[in-house]
């Protein structure tokens, strides 16, 4: 039998001891690498044939720096990434996706990630109910998203961002009032009633 070749990684010990103690138990599965930081894990996915990564979203309390990682690694390999955390955020959940990740569990469902694990080898990955909700919602608002023009659809996302009215002015090379008119078309548009 062919084991699946998983690179965890993760910096908390407790949930290391816990994933490790899981995934040693399957006959299938092999923890070939448990990595604490980016860097490493980046090196690793880079020197060696990985079948999964199970990647930790914050690692060595650097702000989604897991993310980072999933950008890294598929800028030169594909693998199959599922991102661990206890982040229930959607626009977290649809970075991690954007960026190539394949599923998004949370750290409690250690059983899961074994089906998880083996899913993603065999390119049956359903997405797991910790991300259905949030992809749900993201492709709702993209779909909303669709009757703002190209103008209105930058502004908005600049707004969502966290600029202010001014510095969407400024960055764009409009007036204030231009912008604030804009805002008040795309909230019409988005919430007609």
């Amino acid at each position: 039998m062919t084991r699946i070749k998983v690179m965890l990684v993760e910096d908390d010990e407790f949930w290391v001891e816990n994933i490790c103690r899981e995934l040693n138990n399957e006959k299938d599965i092999e923890i070939v690498k448990v990595a604490s930081t980016k860097d490493d894990a980046v090196h690793y996915a880079r020197e060696n044939a990985i079948d999964t990564i199970l990647m930790d979203i914050n690692l060595s309390s650097n702000n989604m720096d897991g993310i980072e990682a999933v950008k890294e690694i598929n800028s030169f390999t594909h693998t199959n990434i599922i991102m661990l955390t206890n982040i229930v955020d959607t626009d977290v959940i649809l970075h991690c996706f954007e960026h190539g990740a394949i599923n998004y569990i949370s750290k409690s469902n250690i059983r899961d990630m074994v089906e998880a694990i083996r899913d993603s080898v065999t390119e049956g990955s359903g997405i797991h109910p910790d991300a259905a909700e949030a992809l749900r919602k993201g492709y709702q608002k993209l779909k909303k998203l669709q009757i703002l023009t190209s103008v209105e659809r930058e502004v908005y996302e600049l707004k969502e961002s966290g600029f202010t009215v001014k510095q969407i002015a400024s960055r764009l090379h409009k007036s204030f009032y231009t912008v604030k008119n804009q805002l008040s078309v795309i909230r019409n548009k988005l919430n007609p009633y």
